[in-house]
């Protein structure tokens, strides 16, 4: 079995291995995700948010609790504070197999099944830096909404930037990354109402 694939089946166990609040939490974290606009930043990102989501959802049920409303906003604030980031499991390598100069670096997201792996080294911190104040008018979405002013969950998967704004941009021919379907948006609607543990399981 040659590398690649090791890493792959890795990566593959790893998912597999999570409860159905995480999976629920890591597809809403990557819907969010498709609404906002970052021109350049289409590598790595499906990954980069599924891996935030399920560390969202492991800090939440280390609290006993399986809140996908407290989940998301965990996992925005993470975004918001990107800077901050430093994510590392150890279930398929030990903390001692982590180069020191990696274990280090900030922003980090250790790739699970790879100790040499930064996944938000370089470019890739920048972009997701970038989305910090996306994600911090998306937790004042959040607020308005649970406050009953008038702010509705469709409202919350509202594109960032605007098209308006995306369509000014010198950088961006169309809007790709904001075009965001109604089904996809029921979709988002459905998994922040889904606040009990037994919702959840009926998914599996």
């Amino acid at each position: 079995m040659d590398f690649s694939t090791s890493l792959s089946e890795g990566a593959v166990a790893f998912e597999r291995n999570h409860s159905a609040f995480s999976h629920s939490l890591s597809r809403l974290a990557k819907l969010w995700s498709t609404t906002i606009g970052i021109p350049g930043f289409s590598f790595g990102r499906s990954s980069i948010m599924e891996y935030l989501g399920a560390w969202a959802a492991e800090e939440e049920e280390r609290r006993g609790s399986r809140d996908i409303l407290q989940g998301f906003r965990r996992f925005l604030t993470m975004i918001k504070q990107s800077h901050n980031l430093n994510i590392v499991w150890t279930r398929y390598y030990r903390r001692t197999d982590i180069p020191a100069d990696i274990l280090h670096q900030r922003p980090l997201l250790l790739d699970p099944t790879n100790p040499y792996n930064n996944m938000l080294q370089g470019a890739l911190g920048d972009n997701l830096r970038q989305m910090s104040a996306y994600a911090t008018e998306t937790l004042s979405r959040l607020g308005k909404s649970e406050r009953n002013e008038g702010f509705s969950l469709k409202m919350l998967f509202e594109p960032q930037p605007t098209w308006g704004v995306m369509f000014k941009s010198p950088k961006v021919k169309t809007p790709q990354n904001i075009l965001v379907s109604t089904k996809k948006l029921e979709i988002g609607k459905r998994l922040l109402r889904r606040r009990s543990r037994s919702d959840l399981d009926q998914e599996e």
